[in-house]
C-alpha cells in the first residue's frame, strides 16, 4: 500500500480495519490483547478502553505472541488474529474453537 497510515488503519467499507476486528473478537470475548508497534501508537485511543495493550517492535507474529506471553491466560484457547483481516467473523472464530475442542488440538506455549 501506497499510504503512511498503518495497513490496520485503512478502512474496509467505511471502517477502520483494526476496529472491525476488535469488535469482532469482542464477540467471542472479553478478554483482547493487542499487540502494537510505535508506528501504530498514536492510532490506539479510541480502543484503549476495550482490551489490554502490549508495545512491541515489529519482528513477526510469533514474536508478537510472544511479547503478550505474561498476558495470556494459558488455561483458555487462543487465537491470533492480523488487526488487518476484518473478514474473521465471530462466527468463523467459534468455528475454529469448537474444532480445536472437537480434534483436542492444542499448542502449549
Amino acid at each position: 500500500m501506497e499510504s503512511d497510515l498503518p495497513k490496520v488503519m485503512h478502512k474496509s467499507r467505511r471502517i477502520r480495519r483494526l476496529k472491525t476486528v476488535l469488535k469482532n473478537s469482542l464477540n467471542v470475548t472479553n478478554d483482547v490483547i493487542i499487540v502494537y508497534s510505535e508506528e501504530l501508537k498514536k492510532h490506539l485511543m479510541p480502543y484503549e478502553n476495550m482490551c489490554r495493550f502490549v508495545l512491541q517492535e515489529p519482528k513477526g507474529t510469533a514474536h508478537a505472541t510472544y511479547a503478550a506471553i505474561d498476558l495470556i491466560d494459558k488455561d483458555k484457547t487462543i487465537l491470533v488474529l492480523y488487526g488487518d483481516h476484518p473478514l474473521i467473523t465471530p462466527k468463523l472464530m467459534h468455528e475454529l474453537i469448537d474444532y480445536l475442542s472437537l480434534t483436542n488440538s492444542d499448542y502449549k506455549l
